[in-house]
């Protein structure tokens, strides 16, 4: 097993520039090639309205977006997009950031909007058309919703929207609740100074793939070296079959049959290419993915998330 996961272990970037990447697996990779094939389906959101002290509209702005660079710092995973690369094999890539390439990051990520009235689905049937990654790069949002025509905010309404890829509710709702623990230290203070963060250093807070990191009485995949064929009897292999079965009763029902094929076909192609054991297309819980809203039984890297 340690060749196999091995391959899945963050490196380098070829270019040598800072940063780091890793290529997608198992459920990872079905997320990339649904968001490629079905344009953003699965995409996920999380949104929340939350009351605070009458604050100055541009002090709750600011600590909004310094919240935001903090969470950059301890779950870099948040500026991490899919790149195909030559081979056409689907990576994480992530970029070490800078002071600067942090704020520039934080501005075109963390939107203000205003409105007459707080309305987080109206936001959200605005949002959620938008390609990822986009043009930029960026393949996670942070949108913040104050009312418009006043100076002081007590209510915010706040979306968070990102990619299927590396993430599952859980994972989303864990980091939601960092955020907000985040931004209530820095709205609650009078004489809160942002931390002097080493940019550069985050890249070392970057989440394995889950894959790396099952605990020894979780099931295994079987190691490529090995002559056993994957069964429907195997504990790992079974978890595969629930997903497809899961999967096949959420898609809408102009997306099964030839369309679904075709992802299956170019699943295969990309993990061959990828040179990666095609078990690693099952249930892997691989990175920290998974589809808890349509049953997938993969758990996240991150767990532990509250309902924020």
């Amino acid at each position: 097993m340690a060749d196999l996961l091995s391959k899945l272990e963050w490196e380098p970037l070829p270019d040598g520039t800072p940063g780091r990447r890793r290529i997608l697996s198992g459920g990872e990779i079905v997320e990339d090639v649904m968001n490629c094939f079905f344009k953003g389906y699965q995409t996920l959101f999380h949104c929340v309205s939350r009351c605070i002290h009458h604050s100055d509209q541009s002090n709750v702005t600011a600590g909004c977006r310094e919240a935001w660079k903090w969470l950059r710092y301890n779950i870099p995973t948040i500026a991490v997009p899919v790149e195909v690369d030559k081979k056409d094999v689907p990576c994480f890539v992530y970029h070490a950031g800078t002071p600067e390439l942090v704020e520039a990051w934080a501005n075109r990520t963390c939107i203000i909007h205003r409105q007459d009235v707080i309305d987080l689905d109206a936001l959200h049937e605005l949002v959620c058309g938008a390609k990822i990654p986009s043009t930029d790069g960026d393949a996670t949002w942070l949108h913040i919703v104050i009312l418009k025509g006043t100076d002081s905010i007590s209510k915010l309404g706040i979306l968070l929207h990102t990619q299927h890829a590396p993430f599952d509710g859980t994972a989303l709702k864990y980091i939601f609740n960092l955020y907000l623990a985040q931004l209530a230290k820095i709205l609650s203070s009078d004489t809160y100074v942002p931390d002097m963060l080493p940019w550069g250093k985050e890249v070392d807070n970057l989440i394995p793939a889950a894959m790396n990191v099952l605990a020894p009485h979780e099931p295994q995949p079987i190691p490529p070296s090995s002559g056993e064929m994957p069964t429907a009897n195997h504990p790992y292999y079974e978890s595969l079959l629930k997903v497809m079965e899961a999967m096949g009763v959420t898609f809408p029902v102009c997306h099964i049959g030839a369309r679904f094929c075709l992802i299956l076909k170019y699943l295969s192609v990309r993990l061959e290419v990828a040179d990666v054991d095609p078990a690693l297309g099952g249930n892997s819980k691989a990175g920290i993915t998974g589809n808890n809203d349509v049953g997938v039984y993969q758990e996240a890297a991150i767990t532990g998330g509250v309902d924020a």
